[in-house]
């Protein structure tokens, strides 16, 4: 699957030198440092790095969630140490966490999916019609009777997505939120991301997952809290900067190595395994002819 792209002229994030340290922590080492991005409207960005990189706060910096003790946070030209604008900031700017039960608030899918609306002080009628499109959207629709306690892990990650989406949100971040589910759960949560990212919702996903990162249109490598490369998967995946950072290449580009020493025509870079095969194919198909 290929990036949709995205249309520079929408809404932007914009992170200007950030730095950020946690005042309870001992050592009082600074958790982000320099931090500068941007984020469009509509665009994927995957945050990948090790354990203790800095990613979740990253994201948390991004909605106001945390504020910066350096440095600025503007969501749309709205700076994030503002208190008066950090309502519309949320609204704007959605977070799903790594565990899904952190988000749970209500007894049933349906009250969960009506506490941010009830919150902004929406009519009945808007509350009722943002539920039912969030929960098709999301999958959960025959689930909104259901006690919240009793669906699966992946059902209530679906449901915290699809809490986020009756917010009318630009942006959503991700914080590994595919890590803590079976594969088949996995599955089904990434495909719904790229269902929100191809509808035109900005994505920012903190990910362990390179063949998740693979599908962004962009990559941020994280490493004690620095930056060390924000750039194409083509890029990033063909410098040092992933094994700096203690990952790995996604499993398609190391099979994609190997099998180059064999069929040169092969290129270097692909996003999915089926693209490989194809082009593996291709080249014993033209041997053979």
């Amino acid at each position: 699957m290929k990036p949709v792209g995205f249309k520079k002229s929408k809404g932007l994030i914009k992170v200007d030198g950030v730095y950020f340290r946690y005042d309870n922590l001992n050592d009082n080492k600074w958790v982000l440092k320099d931090i500068n991005l941007q984020a469009w409207e509509g665009e994927f960005i995957a945050i990948v790095g090790a354990n203790g990189s800095g990613k979740s706060t990253l994201l948390k910096i991004l909605n106001g969630l945390l504020l910066p003790d350096r440095g600025s946070v503007l969501v749309d030209g709205l700076a994030t140490s503002d208190p008066d604008k950090l309502i519309r900031i949320r609204q704007w700017v959605q977070m799903v966490f790594q565990v899904p039960e952190a988000q749970i608030v209500g007894t049933t899918v349906e009250e969960d999916l009506a506490f941010g609306p009830e919150n902004l002080g929406l009519p009945y009628d808007e509350i009722e019609k943002r539920i039912e499109e969030a929960s098709k959207k999301v999958g959960i629709w025959d689930l909104k009777e259901r006690d919240s306690h009793t669906l699966s892990g992946g059902q209530k990650q679906m449901l915290a997505i699809g809490s986020a989406v009756t917010m009318k949100p630009r942006w959503l971040l991700l914080d590994e939120p595919t890590s803590m589910l079976d594969p088949e759960s996995k599955k089904m949560v990434f495909e719904l991301v790229l269902e929100l990212w191809h509808a035109g919702m900005g994505i920012i996903l903190a990910t362990h997952s390179m063949e998740e990162a693979l599908i962004a249109d962009r990559i941020v490598v994280l490493k004690d809290g620095v930056i060390l490369v924000n750039d194409v998967p083509q890029i990033v995946f063909s410098g040092n900067e992933i094994y700096l950072s203690n990952l790995e290449l996604p499993e398609v580009l190391v099979l994609a190595r190997e099998l180059k020493k064999y069929w040169k025509g092969l290129k270097d870079f692909y996003r999915s395994k089926t693209e490989l095969i194809e082009d593996v194919l291709k080249q014993i198909h033209g041997n053979s002819s």
